[in-house]
């Protein structure tokens, strides 16, 4: 009896001897509690000179009592278009052609290949 048990559960994916844990999308918060959430994260954002990121903000959610995951904070806060200031600046290595003038060309060089037949291309050594 247990052998035949085994053989009908051997012909089946794993996933479906047993019933999901969560049906699928109940991991996202709800509608309201996002909408409450981006309320949230907006009023720590300006109240903070608008320079917390998302880690910071995540903090400050959890240290008010209100425990979300930091990954939905950093989601949230790509919809609403907030972002945290950067510290340091950018390095400028080179000024980009164009701006600065050339120096001028005292030798005439000449960098334009010469164009050579087919027939002179298979009598050459090279």
């Amino acid at each position: 009896m247990r052998d035949a048990h085994r053989a009908r559960l051997q012909d089946r994916p794993f996933h479906l001897l047993r019933p999901p844990q969560t049906p699928p999308g109940s991991l996202r918060p709800s509608r309201p509690r996002r909408a409450e959430l981006k309320k949230k994260i907006k009023q720590v954002y300006t109240s903070d000179n608008r320079v917390y990121g998302a880690r910071k903000i995540w903090r400050e959610l959890n240290r008010q009592g209100r425990p979300v995951a930091r990954c939905t904070v950093e989601r949230l806060m790509r919809e609403l278009g907030l972002q945290g200031a950067v510290r340091g600046r950018r390095v400028i290595t080179t000024i980009p052609g164009g701006q600065v003038e050339r120096a001028p060309d005292l030798v005439d060089r000449d960098f334009v290949a010469a164009v050579r037949t087919a027939a002179e291309q298979r009598t050459s050594p090279t």
